[in-house]
């Protein structure tokens, strides 16, 4: 194997590719990149794959000999990171030795066969639906879905319908939901892996347009613009319906606000929760939303005015401070904030929905004094 190539332009497709690779594996292949030069077409593919997802792009390069080898994907994007020349300059040796040089610079890896790395078996994509916005919607969903338990939901929903799709993230306790209009979708829904989409949103730009398709047990996408191909397996079972959590909860208190001040408002508020899942409190008064988070550090109060429909008690509800920032992170314009009698909380902007349930109000932490010997003498 034997080729040249634009070193920034490789160096792009790596990085795509390499998302794919496993971090933590005993699987030497599953850790690397196959690279297949293609003397007959002038090009080369880079594939990897943690048999989670999969990740293939293709480079144009004027190859000299055909061939493929097993690089390690980390290896290999920092040796055309550290580079300097236009062009790279790529050589397989004898017993699986990796020639990479640019201008002055070169290094000598040892690689894996190709035979090593597993077969990918991509799904034809046959009926395609063009879609964008992926990255946004990977950003409103993925922080809802849940981290471990339920396997259905640890995945994002995506459900089609003849001129939409729907995303949907949810724990149990959190609803995240955003649309997309689309043109002849096919009705239906499937299941892919939270982590799996995050992958594919940190592949593409934020309008990138996107060939999908499924065969019912992968997802693949397909990207004309950087040639890319990314699948992943889909997950299955039974999910929260949405519809019925959304309609569930009965307007009692109502509030539209400007969805940018309010972020604000709650980013300041929820400061000295640091990393944490700090609660905060929510109360509707006349003209004004008021927000209150009490930690170990202290406490943080917020207000904003706003659009008041229908005031709440004095004591308002409590909700996940950090979870609630994120269900409104794009957001944008006038929003409605509607809550229960019960304080399940309903926001809604745009295209896009945001469900919480209410928690406990957290209990002040105080100050144990203790009791020493000689108190507790002086005590009896």
């Amino acid at each position: 194997m034997e080729f040249s190539c634009d070193r920034k332009s490789l160096l792009a497709a790596a990085r795509r590719t390499a998302k794919a690779a496993a971090s933590t594996t005993t699987v030497d292949a599953l850790a690397g990149i196959l690279l297949t030069a293609d003397a007959e077409n002038y090009e080369l593919t880079l594939s990897a794959t943690d048999l989670n997802i999969a990740i293939t792009c293709t480079v144009t390069a004027p190859v000299v000999a055909g061939g493929s080898v097993v690089v390690g994907a980390k290896l290999f994007v920092e040796m055309l990171s550290l580079l300097k020349g236009q062009t790279v300059e790529i050589k397989l040796h004898p017993q699986h030795q990796l020639a990479v040089t640019s201008d002055t610079a070169g290094y000598l890896v040892a690689c894996l066969p190709a035979e090593e790395f597993p077969s990918l078996n991509l799904p034809e994509q046959t009926e395609t639906i063009e879609l964008s916005g992926v990255k946004g919607l990977a950003k409103q969903t993925v922080f809802a879905a849940a981290k471990s338990g339920n396997l259905p939901m640890q995945c994002v929903k995506l459900e089609l319908s003849g001129d939409s799709l729907r995303a949907i993230g949810c724990d149990g306790a959190v609803l995240s939901a955003s649309r997309r209009e689309l043109t002849g979708g096919k009705p239906g829904s499937l299941l892919i892996p939270a982590p799996s989409f995050s992958a594919l949103a940190g592949s593409v730009g934020e309008e990138e347009k996107l060939l999908f398709s499924t065969d019912g047990k992968q997802a693949v996408f397909y990207s004309p613009e950087q040639d890319m191909t990314f699948a992943t397996r889909l997950g299955s079972g039974t999910y929260l319906d949405a519809d019925t959590v959304l309609s569930g909860v009965a307007k009692q208190y109502e509030a539209l606000v400007d969805a940018s001040e309010f972020r604000s408002a709650l980013d300041r508020t929820i400061t000295l929760s640091g990393t944490g899942s700090a609660y905060i409190n929510l109360v509707f008064s006349l003209g004004m939303i008021s927000l209150t988070c009490e930690t170990e550090h202290g406490t943080a109060k917020d207000s904003l005015p706003a659009q008041v429909i229908t005031v709440m008690p004095p004591e308002g509800f409590c909700y996940q401070g950090r979870k609630l920032l994120q269900g409104i992170q794009t957001m944008n314009g006038p929003i409605r904030i509607i809550v229960s009698a019960e304080g399940l909380l309903l926001i809604s902007g745009g295209e896009q929905s945001f469900f919480q349930s209410p928690g406990k109000k957290p209990v002040a932490k105080t100050a144990k004094k203790k009791m020493t010997k000689k108190s507790a003498t002086k005590a009896a």
